[in-house]
């Protein structure tokens, strides 16, 4: 998992200004966390048209 450089950098900043120190050093893990489940939460899957997946037609059709 890759952090933007503004991302760590923010959340350290606003993680040190809540809890202090270890607020600054336990912003980046819950970042990342925050990151990881947002990307795989908004994931989506294409649809694979095959012919094998297609509706038959009717003979009146």
């Amino acid at each position: 998992m890759h952090v933007h450089a503004a991302v760590a950098f923010g959340s350290a900043i606003i993680g040190g200004a809540i809890l202090g120190p270890v607020g600054a050093i336990l912003a980046l893990p819950a970042a990342a966390m925050v990151q990881s489940l947002a990307s795989s939460w908004g994931k989506r899957y294409d649809v694979i048209e095959d012919e094998l997946l297609m509706m038959p037609k009717r003979k009146g059709e």
